[in-house]
This record gives C-alpha cells, sequence and structure tokens, in this order.
C-alpha cells in the first residue's frame, strides 16, 4: 500500500456550510444600501475561504470607507459567530466523505481557516472527529505552513482537498498535491486543477492520487 497523507479543509471539503457562511457574512451587513450590499456580496462570494475577521474589515474599509473600525469588528465577528453556530446544526456532511474518511487507512489532518474551537465542534457533531491525527484551524490556520511542515516531518506525499482557489494557492506555495472538490460549480474551470463534485467520485479520486505519485 503506497504511503501518503490526506488533509482536509472543513467547510465545503466535509461539511457543507460554505453556502451557510457566506450568508451569515451577508447577513450582518444587510442593512446597507442596496449599491454597498451589491458590491459586499460580490466581494464576499469571491474570497471564500478568507478568515471571516479579514472579509469583515476589508468591507468595513474599503466598500463603507469607515474609519476606527476595531471595536465594530470585534462585535460583527461575535454576531457571525453567533449565526454560524446556530445554523451549523442543519448542515450535513458532503456526500461521500464520511466513507472516505473512515475508509482510508493513511494518516489524515483537518486544515481550515475556521476557528478551532468550531472545527473540534463540528468534527464531534458527525461523529469523526477521532478520525484524525491533528485538526488545525484558526489562529493556528496558516495552511501552506502546515501543509509543509506535514510532508517535511512525516517525508511523505501529502494530498489536500480544498474547496476554493485559496485552498489551492495554498497547496501550491507548500509544493504539495490538490484535490479540488467542486461544491460550488465552476470555482476550477479553466484551470488545470483535479477536481470533483464530492467524494462519491472516489475512484477518480484515487486515480488522481494514484498519477501523481506515479509521476
Amino acid at each position: 500500500m503506497a504511503e501518503y497523507i490526506l488533509v482536509f479543509d472543513k467547510d465545503g471539503v466535509i461539511v457543507d456550510s460554505e453556502e451557510l457562511k457566506i450568508q451569515s457574512i451577508e447577513k450582518i451587513f444587510a442593512d446597507v444600501n442596496p449599491a454597498e450590499f451589491e458590491l459586499i456580496k460580490i466581494y464576499n462570494r469571491a474570497n471564500r475561504g478568507l478568515f471571516r475577521k479579514s472579509k469583515i474589515q476589508y468591507i468595513l474599509s474599503h466598500i463603507l470607507k469607515e474609519n476606527h473600525i476595531a471595536e465594530k469588528v470585534d462585535k460583527m465577528l461575535i454576531q457571525c459567530r453567533d449565526m454560524v453556530y446556530e445554523v451549523m446544526g442543519t448542515a450535513q456532511m458532503i456526500p461521500g466523505v464520511e466513507a472516505f474518511i473512515k475508509n482510508a487507512p493513511q494518516k489524515k489532518y483537518v486544515s481550515s481557516a475556521a476557528p478551532q474551537e468550531e472545527v473540534i465542534d463540528n468534527l464531534k457533531q458527525f461523529g469523526i472527529y477521532d478520525q484524525f491525527e491533528g485538526i488545525y484551524g484558526h489562529p493556528n490556520s496558516d495552511k501552506a505552513a502546515i501543509l509543509r511542515n506535514l510532508s517535511q516531518k512525516n517525508d511523505l506525499p501529502v494530498f489536500f482537498f480544498g474547496d476554493t482557489l485559496l485552498d489551492m494557492e495554498e497547496a501550491e506555495k507548500a509544493e504539495v498535491n490538490f484535490i479540488g472538490i467542486e461544491t460550488a460549480p465552476g470555482t476550477f474551470n479553466g484551470l488545470n486543477v483535479d477536481k470533483v463534485k464530492d467524494f462519491r467520485a472516489i475512484d477518480e479520486i484515487q486515480k488522481f492520487i494514484d498519477n501523481r505519485l506515479n509521476m
């Protein structure tokens, strides 16, 4: 059996929650004027996977042109966190991912931009917390550094499953393999990237892995 390491983003890869989180950002800005709100939606959806704090800071300072935003950012982060916890109970796992994780004998890790506590709670909610050797979330969420460290420490190929262009870029920076989970149709259009809709395409995923290992 070939040895390698599997690393998973959480939102949009393990849990079908990316859209819920995107909507939570938009809800906290729902009272701005329609033109500004449209700009917020465009920015928010073009930057899937970015830290919530970074998004809120950008929206307040660059779209709404507000000054002295630190206190407001903290307040909005709490609002956002509370919304996410409220809706996460309705979220489902990405099709096929539970079986894929439980059946894969390789070492497995999670690397997410979401808060560490939230990541752990979600994995426990779905009964897969004990499947992972390590779980990384904000503030320990430098994906490129984590991926690079896992590859070097174990001296094994790493395959990172992500659902955003930012995930792909982090894998490239770390010089590890990337497999796109295209829960948002068209995310990787026009790019030379191995991708599947979800983990029910297990044969295709394995083919991607085998091809990379044989290069």
